[in-house]
């Protein structure tokens, strides 16, 4: 984990979000699966942290649900230089004929309902203590990649043998 993040501090990153009510109550080993984190990454711990502010379609990716790792239909047996039609938004595009305009304003209706900033379906980030590149698919659960650096607040830290069991606040 990167050493700023501190219970409170502000940052501006990108990456993989999901819901914060998926993080809680569960063990770090079980949240490895849902993510598509290799076995052991989150055994040093890992921070959680809440996206502060509200994301414009350019800000984000659709990136599926956590077993398309990387976004990618068998992203984890795919190498990266070769992902890219087999992403999620490439897919909507060849596979249903979706315009960019069709896609923006999909994100768009996304934007106050399944994407916000408040709540228990609040994006949430989980940031592992120990660096690593292996993610495998994951169980299934919405995840979006927030493409350009925005502003995310660290909510807490959870150590190895705990679960979070905080608020969405």
């Amino acid at each position: 984990m990167h050493t700023e993040l501190t219970a409170g501090k502000t940052v501006h990153i990108t990456g993989y979000c999901t819901h914060a009510f998926i993080l809680r109550g569960k063990p770090l080993t079980e949240l490895e699966s849902v993510l598509g984190y290799g076995r052991g990454r989150l055994a040093m711990g890992a921070a959680i942290l809440y996206l502060e502010e509200v994301p414009v379609p350019e800000d984000f990716r659709l990136a599926g649900y956590t077993y398309f790792s990387d976004g990618t239909v068998r992203g984890h047996e795919t190498p990266s230089e070769e992902r890219g039609p087999n992403r999620m938004e490439s897919l909507l595009k060849s596979e249903n004929g979706w315009t960019d305009e069709r896609l923006r304003l999909h994100k768009q209706s996304m934007i106050g309902t399944k994407i916000v900033i408040s709540g228990h379906e609040r994006l949430a980030k989980l940031v592992p203590q120990s660096p690593g590149d292996d993610y495998p698919p994951g169980s299934g659960v919405f995840q979006v990649e927030i493409v350009r650096p925005l502003r995310f607040r660290v909510k807490a830290n959870i150590t190895p043998g705990q679960m979070w069991l905080g608020d969405y606040t």
